[in-house]
């Protein structure tokens, strides 16, 4: 059954994914982020799908993945505009995320990709295709405490499994992929034409009508 710690696992035609309630999380093995060492190259793929909305809360529904926001990173879909949304401290500034598009808490789903290059050069994209952002970040994130990771809560944990803040996601996650180094825009895309189909009816995997 799903609950604290313990999201339920489901089918719906080709897609076997996990199933948040507000409740559940996932601990990351195997990934931590040290202390005083900054992000200079990565890039994080969420599947996901929602309905969740709170107008007067935009961080009431992260994370798709959480190594804490003010410390290294997290990645998570707004409550307010339902827009994608990087936390990651650059020291002057923490924030950044979609300046435009369609609300995606639709209760479809969608691949949410990010990725960070040398200097801070950060990329965030729906589906495939790249977004405007409200801003770049001043130089390379991350650098804070050493942080552990988990799938749909907060971090603040500096041991495997450790300690979690409130947060938490309310939705479905078919897959969650974090690489080391800078995904290209057409590895984005690629990704997303190959990956569609086990998601959508509407396409065939690798049929890119771009």
């Amino acid at each position: 059954a799903a609950g604290l710690g313990n999201p339920a696992v489901r089918r719906e035609g080709g897609a076997r994914f996990l199933s948040f309630d507000g409740r559940a999380f996932v601990p990351i093995k195997g990934m931590v982020f040290e202390a005083a060492q900054r992000i200079t190259s990565l890039s994080v793929e969420v599947w996901f799908r929602t309905s969740f909305r709170d107008a007067g809360r935009w961080w009431a529904n992260w994370a798709f993945v959480d190594f804490g926001r003010s410390q290294q990173f997290n990645f998570f879909v707004r409550a307010d505009d339902c827009r994608l949304h990087v936390g990651a401290p650059d020291g002057v500034s923490m924030d950044f995320y979609e300046a435009a598009g369609p609300p995606l808490c639709d209760g479809r789903w969608h691949l949410a990709t990010f990725t960070l290059a040398t200097g801070g050069a950060l990329s965030i994209y729906r589906d495939g295709a790249p977004s405007p952002l409200n801003r770049q970040p001043h130089g390379n994130v991350g650098g804070g405490e050493r942080r552990y990771g988990f799938v749909g809560t907060g971090s603040e944990a500096s041991t495997y499994n450790g300690a979690r803040n409130a947060r938490r996601y309310t939705g479905d996650i078919g897959s969650v992929r974090v690489h080391a180094g800078t995904l290209s825009p057409r590895e984005v895309r690629h990704n997303y034409v190959v990956t569609r189909c086990t998601y959508s009816s509407e396409y065939s995997c690798g049929d890119d009508p771009w």
